[in-house]
């Protein structure tokens, strides 16, 4: 198997190989900061996405979620919407909070309606970033494996303004305490994790964190996916 210090973006599906190495975590403050001033870690190699999952990925990937019957989409009488719309299933609703006049529900799927296909993904719940990525064979990015692709200064990795969820539960003393390898926190806080946004300049802030319970989903929210495993 290569290693993925080795391979190029194209190579990797439009995923940022990032070698094995060190990492320090930088101090933040308040809420938004790990509550240390900085300590090293060491993260194993990794794939990361380039840039958030877009409208139109995640969409796509909601129609496969869809009950079909001779390819159109079923739904029983008493589930239309309130201007004659078909009604999302409830296990769609717990993935994804986005109004109808955005994301319609028709006969044949989703339909986008005045809303980029490019875009980031938004009003995405925990559970619907964590859906997406075991779909595509991936899995939401650890706060190490996030925070040290975005210090990392790759011209062609995208951080936007939006606040991106991480696989992790969130503690904001977790930082002092963890193992010094891949710290992981995997206890059940009540809070899930997301890195990123911007400051009051419109600077993003590789080292900025913060909770939020699984099922928000906000339009300042987006995700992208990661994976250990280089492609041979």
């Amino acid at each position: 198997m290569c290693s993925a210090s080795v391979l190029t973006a194209q190579e990797t599906g439009g995923m940022l190989p990032v070698p094995q190495g060190k990492m320090v975590m930088s101090a933040g403050s308040g809420k938004s900061g790990t509550g240390l001033r900085s300590r090293e870690f060491v993260v194993s190699e990794y794939l990361i996405d380039l840039r958030p999952v877009s409208v139109e990925e995640f969409v796509g990937f909601l129609d496969t979620l869809l009950p079909r019957e001779n390819g159109r989409i079923v739904a029983a009488p008493s589930r239309q919407g309130a201007m004659g719309q078909l009604e999302p299933p409830d296990e769609i609703k717990r993935l994804v909070r986005v109004p109808s006049y955005w994301l319609v529900l028709g006969e044949g799927g989703f339909v986008l309606n005045g809303v980029r296909g490019d875009a980031p993904m938004f009003n995405v719940t925990w559970d619907g970033a964590d859906a997406y990525c075991r779909h595509v064979g991936k899995n939401l990015p650890s706060e190490t494996q996030w925070e040290k692709a975005c210090a990392g200064s790759v011209p062609a990795y995208k951080v936007t303004d939006k606040y991106e969820w991480a696989s992790d539960w969130y503690s904001a003393d977790f930082f002092r305490k963890a193992g010094p390898v891949d710290p992981l926190n995997t206890a059940n806080t009540g809070l899930k994790s997301s890195r990123g946004g911007v400051d009051s300049r419109g600077k993003v802030r590789c080292s900025a964190r913060s909770g939020a319970v699984p099922s928000a989903a906000t339009l300042n929210k987006a995700f992208r996916c990661a994976k250990r495993e280089a492609k041979e």
